[in-house]
Formats: structure tokens, sequence, C-alpha cells
């Protein structure tokens, strides 16, 4: 007999994880050894070399709702593919954050295509079974996916899932993954490389719930990750926002990571078993989880389905059947409709599902505002395809009544919706659809009617929503170009290239609205500076670097060379003309002004000037525009006055056309903790008060004459920012200035007091104060 040499359970011949506890057995383990001390895992590479096993080292992994669904490989609202940037990278934070399990909680949710459920190391990844499917115990199927994520192996963490669930999603993964590919968004190796979750000292319960069902709870353990964005690839080193992620860290305890998941108790993993073999269920985790937090009744595991009464006789007649349900809101009914195979977890959990649509009378509601009717139906199906029949619905047409008997006639001809309400008639196609969201209008085209997939299940016909979905899912898939992935990743500038900028030259060419850009590229040597330029005021072009980063201004410093890319937007359908120019960093001294360089000058240039830490520079553009700084570590900002953090050569990017004055901050601008007296005269008294970065300043301003007077504070552009009056010998009139870096006028004005009948001729002294806020 052989037992366990982490808790000293017994083990079953052949077993590789305890059941009492889930630790890796290790192959040569005949009583209850002592546990050996071996080195640590190794770092993971693309072919990683078995390695001693500590029996204790490893335990089963934790799982978030999130992290073990099958669609976490299917595109989102926001983006189409789990192997897209911003599901695979948690969102940017600052380095080395400690313990932060709302970060930990949404890098989990996003890290790998199949969903993770955390990483317990490549010395666990030699144990794997493979993408045959399955494991021996629902302790092994949890502690199995954990490997397999950490590992980056999606089509191994695939086969952990239950086969009648996940479907054709490996096929799926790997579309997505060569789409990604081609268009240039990740590597083929490793795609998922510069995010590594580890888990430590991980312990779990089981609970039979059934005799292929089980629930695995995390007890306790602990779950670390890290983001290096040097070993990310391409796009996903930028985020949607077009910043570069930096480098993160983070750790959190897992059972509370689980408590949140599923507030009031911790997240059980439902786990099934399948034809021998065990495997995590998305589905039956989902459904546990939400039963739980609403308090809905617990699903019977003890019994096997009764499909009695349930499905149809053919695949169109399913179809049908459906469509009757939703009109008739016969939950009951629908969910016959649907596959026992792909829906099982939703027979099992029918009484959780009826009771949330009945609870305070929900679905009463919702039928009393409003139902649908169909008049038409027009079914015909397909072909027998992997034991699939489909069932395309060529047009169909009904009415759609509101809480007053009103009616809306709609119809549908194949990918055509058209509506007719009180004689108004209005509709649309899908690619009318697909051409706004910036898909192309070609893309349509593969989808010319609505299609559902059906099958069969002990003589019964049923619906496939998840087979269905996916095929969807795969046509459009295989039917984008770079620019639709692009556009749909949030990263445009990894599209298809329209054309190639060479110095001196110009190209022609059109956008078609903001969805619709037009991406061009150059290579442009070390240390020149790029400027591309646009003849249309309404076309805009934005600058991006060769790791595909904006550069934020008008022209871009080739620091290091390489191909730099513009991409051409407009809010409009426009022609334009745009051409590139390359020159040399303009080196100025301070106090300077920059006067433009001709009338007709287009594009931007870069100017060079030194700075000293501390040392206020304020630059007065026309209209109080701002200008683009970079310092010498390469932070960008925007501002009118700034105090630089670093001495050394800044960078100022303007316009062609554009003049600014760039001055230090002289004896006659107020600063923080400056006081000035000022005698007055004749009309206005105006001075200047600068606010550095990242504070706020108290303006105080007093009188001893004999005068009432107005204080006006307004921004340098001339906006309005603070005013107040004050009476003679008033006190301390207080104006706060916005925080952030900026420059004010402090604009004062004397009047006569009508209770004053002499003396008006006397000056009036203001004493003005600057404090910190």
């Amino acid at each position: 007999m052989k037992f366990c040499p982490s808790c000293g359970t017994s083990l079953r011949e052949g077993a590789r994880f305890c059941e009492g506890c889930g630790a890796p057995v290790a192959a040569d383990v005949t009583g209850a050894a002592e546990p050996a001390a071996v080195p640590a895992p190794p770092t993971p590479t693309p072919a990683p070399e078995p390695a001693a096993v500590q029996p204790t080292a490893v335990q089963p992994t934790a799982v978030q709702p999130t992290a073990v669904q099958p669609t976490a490989v299917q595109p989102t609202a926001e983006q189409p593919t789990a192997v897209q940037p911003t599901l695979v990278l948690p969102t940017e934070q600052p380095a080395a954050a400690p313990r932060s399990r709302r970060r930990l909680v949404t890098a989990i949710g996003g890290v790998a295509a199949v969903g993770v459920l955390g990483t317990v190391g490549y010395f666990v990844y030699d144990q794997l079974t493979g993408p045959g499917g399955g494991a021996d115990s629902p302790q092994a199927a949890v502690l199995e996916l954990s490997a397999a994520a950490g590992a980056e192996d999606a089509v191994t963490a695939l086969s952990l899932l239950p086969p009648n669930e996940v479907g054709p999603l490996v096929e799926l993964y790997q579309d997505v993954e060569a789409k990604a590919v081609s268009t240039g968004v990740i590597a083929k190796d490793k795609p998922m490389q510069g995010f590594d979750l580890k888990l430590d000292g991980v312990q779990v319960t089981t609970e039979e719930l059934g005799d292929d069902v089980a629930a695995v709870t995390i007890t306790g353990g602990t779950v670390s990750w890290t983001l290096d964005p040097d070993q990310l690839q391409g796009a996903l080193r930028i985020q949607q926002d077009g910043d570069a992620r930096t480098a993160t860290e983070g750790s959190a305890d897992l059972v509370e990571i689980t408590q949140e998941s599923s507030p009031g108790s911790p997240l059980r993993i439902m786990t099934v078993q399948r034809d021998g073999n065990w495997y995590v269920s998305p589905q039956y985790t989902l459904l546990e989880a939400w039963r739980t937090a609403e308090g809905l009744p617990q699903a019977d595991f003890s019994k096997e389905l009764d499909l009695e009464g349930t499905g149809a006789d053919s695949g169109a007649d399913a179809v049908r059947q459906a469509a009757d349900a939703v009109a008739d809101y016969d939950v009951d009914k629908l969910l016959n409709m649907l596959s026992p195979d792909e829906a099982s977890a939703l027979y099992h959990y029918r009484d959780a599902v009826t009771t949330a649509l009945h609870r305070e009378g929900a679905l009463a509601e919702l039928q009393s505002e409003g139902s649908i009717e169909f008049v038409s139906l027009d079914l015909v199906e397909g072909d027998e395809i992997d034991d699939r029949v489909p069932v395309t619905v060529r047009s169909a047409s009904g009415n759609v009544y509101d809480d007053d008997g009103d009616s809306i006639f709609w119809s549908l001809d194949k990918n055509c919706v058209s509506w007719n309400d009180a004689g108004d008639t209005d509709g649309g196609c899908l690619d009318e659809a697909f051409d706004e969201m910036g898909l192309g209008a070609d893309l349509a085209g593969r989808f010319e009617a609505a299609t559902v997939l059906t099958e069969e299940v002990d003589g019964r016909w049923y619906l496939a929503p998840v087979a269905t979905a996916v095929n969807e899912v795969r046509d459009g898939v295989a039917g984008m170009d770079a620019d639709a992935v692009a556009s749909l990743l949030g990263v445009p500038q990894f599209g298809g290239v329209d054309g190639t900028l060479a110095d001196g030259a110009s190209v022609d060419g059109a956008v078609a609205g903001w969805e619709r850009p037009a991406l061009y590229e150059m290579d442009v040597p070390a240390g020149s500076v790029f400027a591309p330029c646009l003849d249309r005021d309404d076309v805009y072009g934005v600058i991006y670097g060769p790791d595909g980063r904006p550069t934020g201004g008008s022209a871009a410093v080739a620091t290091d060379g390489g191909r730099y890319r513009v991409l051409v937007v407009s809010g409009n359908s426009a022609p334009f003309s745009l051409a590139a120019t390359t020159s040399t960093v303009e080196q100025v001294s301070v106090p300077t002004s920059i006067t433009p360089q001709d009338d007709d000058a287009c594009g931007g240039r870069v100017l060079s000037f030194e700075a000293t830490a501390g040392q206020p520079i304020v630059f007065d553009a026309p209209d109080g525009d701002q200008v683009l700084v970079t310092t010498p570590s390469g932070e960008e900002v925007r501002t009118r006055a700034f105090v630089p953090e670093e001495s050394g050569t800044h960078l100022l990017t303007i316009g062609a056309q554009n003049s600014v004055d760039i001055e230090d901050l002289s004896g006659d601008i107020l600063t923080v903790g400056d006081s000035v007296t000022v005698v007055s005269g004749d009309g206005t008294e105006s001075l200047r008060v600068f606010v550095p970065s990242g504070s706020e300043a108290r303006i105080s301003v007093s009188s001893n004459g004999n005068k009432s007077f107005a204080a006006l504070l307004e921004d340098i552009d001339g906006g309005y920012s603070d005013s107040s009056g004050g009476s003679s010998y008033s006190n301390a009139l207080v104006y706060s200035a916005a925080s952030g870096s900026g420059l004010y006028t402090l604009e004062l004005e004397e009047y006569a007091s009508w209770y004053y009948s002499s003396g008006d001729d006397e000056p009036v002294t203001f004493q003005v104060t600057v404090q910190a806020y």
C-alpha cells in the first residue's frame, strides 16, 4: 500500500495526486516517506525538463469563476479573442504593489486563453497526461488545469474541461491564435510570455455531490503574480489608452479571492465525471456560484437527468419549438430544447433558474410589459457536419406588442431586418452594422443568414448553443483582415499598412470615419525628427513609434531609429494628402522666443533646452496653448509651466506654424512662499502667479487704504478662475488655484467707496501673499 508523503492518506494504484490533500505523488513513493528536499522549480522554458518533485511543494489550485470559463477564448464585448492584449494582461499598476486582491482578480480573470486557475510551475508539467482529456480525480482535474495554464498550454488546459461543454473550442483557439499571429499581434511561440502566476501552500477539500459531480473548495494558500513588460510581444506591451505597460507584481490570499468571487461563501469549483475521467466544469461552477449568491434551491445530483418530454423530432422542429417558447415566455419549454450534452448544467439547475425567473414576479412583469409573435418562420436544414445539422432561418416575420396592445411589425430576410411602426418603416443589414464597427462590410458575406446548429441525443433533436456560437465566431475570425483585428483590439497601429512614406514626398489617401483610418509607415534614421503633415484641418495624424506607442506630438525624435507609423483619422469620410519630412533637433537657450518657421509651415518641430531641477520654466504660447515637454527620462508632459524634477536636456514639441516664449521664473512671477507689496496707481495692477504641478495655492490679498477694491484671478489664457471684492483694511481674501502646473494672472483694481467722502485720492497699498493650500 502506498501513502501520501504529505498527509499520510492511502493512495490508489497509479495515482499521481493525493485524494486527501491533492499533493503530487512521486513515482517512487512506497510508504509514508519523509519529503525529499528538491531545488526550486525551474524557470519556464518552451521545453522544460522534468524536475524532482517535493511532495509538499504543490497543492491543488484555486479557480476564479472567470478562470474556467470556456468563453475565455471567445470574443467578449470589448475584445474578440482570448489572445488579445487586454484579456491577457492586468490593468497597469505601480510596480511592486503588495497584496492587492482587486488587481489580482483582474489579472487572473484574463491571463490565459483558456481561463487561468493559477500555476504550480513546471515541476508539475511533466506529469500532465496531455490533450488526451480528463484527470483521475476532482482534485487532480483542478491541479492539472492549473499546471497547463501555467505552462501556457491552452490545448492541454482545454482538454481538462468537459468535452460536451468545450465542443470545438480547441479549434476556435487555434483559429484565433493563427489570426493573431498572421496580423502581428502575437508571436506563435509562448504568446503569454511575460505574465506568470504561482501558488503556494494551497489546501482543498472535496465534497461528492453525486456519482459524477464533486465540488472542490479552496481552504488555504496564497497566489502571487508578476508582469514583465519586456517579455511581452508586440501589441501586448501597449494598453488600449496607448500607455506602455509597466512591471507589476502582487500576491493575495486564495481563500479571500474565492470569497470575493462567491459572496457569502467560498467558491466551489465544480467538477464532473465523463467516461471515467474528471473535468473542471465552467458551466457547473458558474451556476453553483450564482445559485449560492442568490440563495436559490440546490441542485439534485443524485439522479440521472430526466429527458422525458424533451427535444424534438427534427432539427428544424427544435428551432420552431424554441421560437414558440421565447414568444410564450415558456422557460421550461426552452430548456427542453437545449442539448443535454452541452447544457447538462442547466438541466441540473433547472429549479434554480425557474425560481429566479419567478421570484418577486419578475417573469410575470416581463410578460406584462410586452410580447412577441411569430407569424412566419422559413427554415431549411443543411447537410450533417460533425454529427450536427445546421438549420438556417431564411426569413421570419411577426409582431412585437407593448403593454398597451400597440404593435410593431418586423421581418427578417436573411441578414437584413426591417420594422414598421404605425406606418414608419426602418431597418438595416448586417453589412451596415459591420461597417460602422470598423470590421468592413465584406465580412457580412460570411453570415448570409442566421444559422443554428442542432444535434441528436438518444433519438431526439436539440439546439446546440455553444457549438452555434463557436461556429459563428470561427467564421467571423476566418473573414477578418488585419484592419478588422486591430480595430477590435483597440490597437489600430498594428493594422494593415496602406502605403509607405518617403522624406519630402507626399501620398494621397482617404478615410471613412473614425472606425476606418488609414495607416502609413516610414523608416526613420536614428536621431532624426519625423514630422508628418496633412493638408486638411479635419483630418488628424497620430504618430506611433516602432514599439507601437503613440508619441503624443506633431513630431517625434527617432532616438534609436526604426519604423514609424502614422495613423490618419477623421470623424468624416475625407480624402487627404500626407507628406513626411525629417529634420534635426533644434537647440535653444532659455529665455528665448520661438517664431513660426514660415507662413506655410506644416507638421511639427522639436527643440531642446537645458533645465535645472527645481527651477520653474514658463511657456507662453498664443491663446495660452499647452506645449509638449519630454523630460530626460522620457516622460511626456503637456503644460504651460512646470518645475523640472531632473536636470538635463528637455525636448519641446510644437507645431511648425506655432510660436512660444520660453522663460525661466523671473522675479516678477510669484510662486508659493512669495509675498509682495503693491502700491496702486490709476487703473488696474496685474501680477503673475505660478502654481507648481501637484499643488494648490491660496492667494490672499489685504488692503490698508480707504477704498474698496476687486481682485480677479484668471488662467494664463484668460479663463475665469476666482474673484472677490474687499473694503478698506480688509483681511485675507482667499483664492485657490486648481492643482496642476499653471500660470495665473491676478488683477487688482481699486475704486472709491461710497461711504467715504474724503481721501479718495490717496493710493491704496495691497499685500499679496501666496501660500501652500
